[in-house]
């Protein structure tokens, strides 16, 4: 047990508090505006897919079934990091690599003909283009 401030001399030992001069930033987690309506609508849309993926287990194969389970463990994952920290390249690439997969996952689940592809390519796409618009949005926050 030591007191408070206590280190490791390897560390640099005993550490004081800094000085409080009134100018601190107050800690502020909450998103902005464009950045709540996108991550609302992402919500919504993994929702929308958890009861598509819950339908299409009756006739996928479990490897199937797997890679839809994953796609929506990375869309939470994704929407998770974006509203606790914003903007952020690795987070954009991996929201922008969700929407990029979104269409093969939609594809699969709705069960759709190959001349009808095209239906599974546009929510991808806007949700895409949403994305990135959002995150550099806040980015000028």
């Amino acid at each position: 047990f030591a007191p408070p401030g206590w280190y490791p001399e390897s560390v640099g030992g005993v550490q004081t508090a800094p000085t409080i001069t009134g100018h601190e930033r107050k800690f502020d987690p909450r998103p902005g505006r464009h950045m709540v309506w996108m991550l609302l609508f992402r919500f919504g849309t993994l929702l929308g897919m958890s009861l598509l993926v819950l339908e299409a287990a009756k006739r996928v194969t479990s490897g199937e079934l797997a890679l839809l389970l994953v796609w929506i463990f990375a869309a939470l994952c994704a929407t998770g990091e974006m509203w606790n920290k914003g903007w952020g390249r690795g987070r954009l690439a991996l929201a922008l690599g969700v929407d990029a997969t979104m269409a093969p996952a939609l594809y699969l689940a709705l069960d759709l003909p190959a001349e009808k592809a095209y239906l599974a390519v546009l929510p991808a796409a806007l949700s895409a283009a949403w994305t990135a618009w959002a995150l550099s949005a806040s980015r000028r926050r």
